[in-house]
């Protein structure tokens, strides 16, 4: 018998007062039609449909509340279901959920085939223009989600608003930062995402211990229920429901050096040339807001065109870069000052968000100037916008970044073209990532496109969004945050969220913390130095030891490409993110249910960022099973807490047995990457008898080369026993441009402790090196389809 799991007790009430008392639904009467369940009661009518099997939609509207709206969700089409009646009971069904209405007060219970309860209760209430819900919480129940917040990532016991907002030199303990997402994971494998965007908060047990609330002023009352067996099967599927980030150009990968800001074409010209003298790999350089203007406060943002004193020939400098293997990728604003050239046309062409009375409103108050915000809802503003990237395409720039979209200051008397801010305010970035996009996609079809953002809403990876964290202290702290900040993103479906590397506001130049952060970056989505004036975010202004170290995890960055373009490859196929909390790879481990000091990058990795000064030694908990230290590769048993010595060199990191881990030949740019030649290591061990892993490569820009089948995996299957090791690797089908037709693979095989009595590859008899001291194998392997590797010991 089906348990139930879920009780929903929907109550709404329409009061005066914000404290007002709910009132209990009372039912009148239900139809069912269309595979859609409708159920008037005398507050108002609660529709209920299924997009998936196991994931449940559920609107409630009246003449004063309304449900009409879909932001986040992709998957809109109403999918078949069941239904049938009992003289108390409506029973709506798939083949994954079932939800149960008692008739006499309106309560809706749900249930999966699992078993597993997921709340006691759970209700849509509305007091006065607040509109939400509330939900019982089990005694160990932890609920993780609600997007970048610099909190533990079980928020249990905290109250946040849930309203994007920038938070200037944050560190650990904010609870409120640019990117919130009204969505929560539970550990009891549920989820809720509300399509809301309206100004709202959360409150998880602060209230009431047992009791989650979530509410907002009004908006768009849906809520979608998902349910998995796991957490990367929950997590999978919300990415499902919200759409894929699509591939990122494999140069996204890469160095991106930035700072606030490049003041002049000569200061950008010879930073290029000093970090390429110096020896450093590098993709990018980012222009901060200095290209269309020198003034700072009280200038011209929103200018958006080159500043021609400072900036004489930008066209030809951003070629010169491009031939170095260098992109560009320039900074833009919503807002446009009154001294800008663009306030007067956006202004007398009605652009930009107005009053209630249709004028447009201005911001006298704003750190940048008096001026307006574009109204981004409004198709004809749309379209100049896109107007001005265009012109900037023309120039050779290859990417984007835009600042201060959550909109950094957002009245909520403002009025869009599709509504007020204070209802449309936390998917204003979401549109303007869709905006960039959709262009994109329209204008250049074969072109990945590099969109990085500050804010945005549930589903803006689907518009290819790179967030990133905001304006974080140059801090101990503020490194600290960073692990909750991206992992949080991660299982809301956003995973690139990263850091400014380094830190960026406020503090002094740091080494010890600059080499701490940047090695901890080598292992997030992107790698991206950036700071304020105060501090200088390239190496080559640190010492000549801190310069060894961080050049040495920059080239790790460059040689494990084919790992993280996998990681890459991961995100958009199968929804994944790129770091990993560790509860989710190791869901039996009840210690791992609130770690945050280490995390999995990929399958493989296991990371503890040093986020201390002075640290000697760190206590790290490692999971079940065998791991080896990457530096030294010492054999560690899982299971327990060790006590890891920490150099100035090193942070700790481990690879866990049986992973396979590839390296590419270092490159100065990713315009020279290739599979041509790698290097697999794979870290072998008894406790794991069979192992596998799929490598992807493309050509690293066509968009949608995967879906086209303009692509290549590469299977590498492991099996370890009865005195033998086998490793069996095949090529799928697919073709892409300057794909190798064969490769040159030399494995190194970890925990050797013996050489080998016979090495075949193809069945034949190979030459091997095995190194005693670092117990080591080492094979080469020429790929044409398939081959197989034999050791025998």
């Amino acid at each position: 018998m089906i348990k139930r799991i879920l009780t929903l007790a929907w109550l709404l009430a329409v009061s005066l007062s914000v404290f007002a008392v709910e009132k209990q639904h009372v039912y009148v009467a239900h139809k069912w039609e269309n595979n859609t369940l409708s159920i008037r009661t005398q507050e108002g009518s609660y529709v209920i449909n299924a997009v998936a099997s196991d994931i449940i939609k559920v609107a409630f509207q009246n003449e004063k509340l309304k449900a009409d709206k879909t932001f986040a969700p992709i998957l809109k089409s109403v999918i078949a279901s069941q239904f049938s009646e009992n003289s108390s009971e409506l029973i709506f069904s798939t083949d994954a959920i079932r939800l149960v209405i008692d008739k006499g007060n309106v309560e809706l219970s749900v249930e999966d085939k699992n078993e597993q309860l997921l709340s006691d209760d759970f209700h849509f209430f509305m007091r006065g223009d607040t509109v939400g819900f509330q939900s019982e919480l089990k005694p160990n129940e932890r609920i993780y989600g609600t997007g970048a917040r610099a909190l533990p990532l079980n928020r249990r016991g905290y109250r946040f608003q849930c309203y994007n907002q920038a938070n200037y030199g944050y560190g650990m303990g904010k609870d409120f930062l640019n990117y919130s997402i009204p969505h929560i994971m539970s550990s009891e494998k549920y989820m809720f995402l509300f399509d809301n965007p309206a100004r709202g908060w959360f409150d998880i047990g602060k209230r009431n211990a047992n009791e989650m609330e979530f509410g907002t002023l009004g908006g768009n009352t849906v809520c979608y229920i998902i349910t998995g067996e796991s957490y990367k099967k929950m997590v999978s599927r919300y990415v499902d429901l919200t759409g894929h980030q699509p591939m990122v150009p494999i140069w996204a990968l890469g160095n991106l050096q930035s700072r606030f800001g490049y003041r002049t074409q000569t200061e950008a010209e010879e930073m290029v040339e000093d970090m390429q003298a110096a020896g450093y790999p590098m993709d990018a350089i980012i222009l901060d807001l200095y290209w269309f203007g020198e003034e700072l406060e009280d200038g011209k943002m929103g200018q958006l065109s080159w500043d021609k004193k400072n900036w004489p020939k930008p066209k030809k400098m951003i070629k010169n870069f491009r031939k170095k293997g260098v992109k560009t990728i320039t900074i833009s604003e919503p807002f446009f000052t009154k001294k800008s050239k663009n306030f007067k046309y956006l202004d007398e062409n009605k652009l930009l968000a107005t009053d209630k009375d249709g004028n447009t409103l201005t911001m006298p108050n704003f750190y940048f100037g008096d001026g307006g915000l574009i109204d981004i809802f409004k198709p004809e503003a749309r379209d100049w916008f896109w107007n001005e990237y265009e012109k900037q395409k023309a120039y050779g720039v290859a990417g984007w970044w835009g600042d201060l979209g959550e909109p950094e200051i957002h009245p909520d008397t403002m009025m869009h073209v599709a509504g007020s801010a204070r209802e449309l305010h936390g998917v204003y970035g979401h549109e303007w990532a869709s905006l960039l996009f959709n262009k994109t996609q329209q204008n250049y079809p074969e072109e990945r496109i590099f969109s990085m953002g500050r804010a945005g809403f549930a589903g803006s990876q689907r518009y290819g969004l790179i967030p990133w964290s905001g304006d974080v202290s140059r801090s101990w702290s503020g490194l600290e945050a960073q692990m909750p900040v991206m992992l949080s993103m991660g299982v809301s479906g956003l995973a690139y969220m990263h850091s400014d590397a380094g830190g960026f506001a406020g503090g002094t130049k740091t080494p010890e913390l600059y080499k701490r952060w940047l090695q901890f970056a080598v292992f997030t989505p992107v790698f991206r130095p950036h700071s304020d004036p105060n501090a200088e975010p390239e190496p080559i202004h640190y010492s000549k030891e801190v310069q060894n170290i961080v050049k040495r995890y920059i080239e790790l960055r460059y040689r494990l490409l084919p790992y993280n373009y996998t990681l890459a490859w991961e995100v958009t196929a199968k929804g994944l993110p790129m770091a990993r909390p560790l509860f989710m790879e190791y869901e039996d481990d009840v210690h791992l249910a609130d770690e945050m000091s280490t995390y999995m990058w990929g399958p493989s990795f296991l990371v503890a960022p040093i986020v201390k000064p002075g640290v000697t030694s760190k206590s790290i908990y490692l999971p079940k099973g065998v791991w080896f230290n990457y530096q030294n590769g010492v054999r560690l048993k899982g299971g327990r807490v060790i006590v890891q010595k920490v150099t100035n060199e090193d942070i700790p990191v481990f690879v866990k047995a049986g992973a396979f881990v590839p390296y590419a030949p270092l490159v100065k740019s990713t315009d020279d990457y290739s599979t041509q030649q790698l290097e697999m290591h794979y870290y072998a061990d008894k406790s794991v008898t069979d192992s596998k892993y799929q490598l992807y490569s493309d050509d690293g820009k066509l968009n949608n080369s995967w879906k086209q089948g303009k692509y290549q995996l590469i299977d590498f299957v492991a099996t370890n026993s009865k005195g033998q090791l086998k490793i069996d690797i095949a090529k799928s089908i697919g073709v892409y441009e300057g794909m190798p037709h064969e490769r040159e693979i030399t494995f190194i095989i970890h925990n050797v402790n013996t050489a080998p009595k016979q090495v075949t590859v193809g069945g034949r008899d190979v030459e091997s090196a095995w190194d005693n001291k670092r117990k080591e194998l080492k094979v080469k392997v020429t790929l044409d389809q398939k081959q197989n590797l034999r050791v025998n010991y």
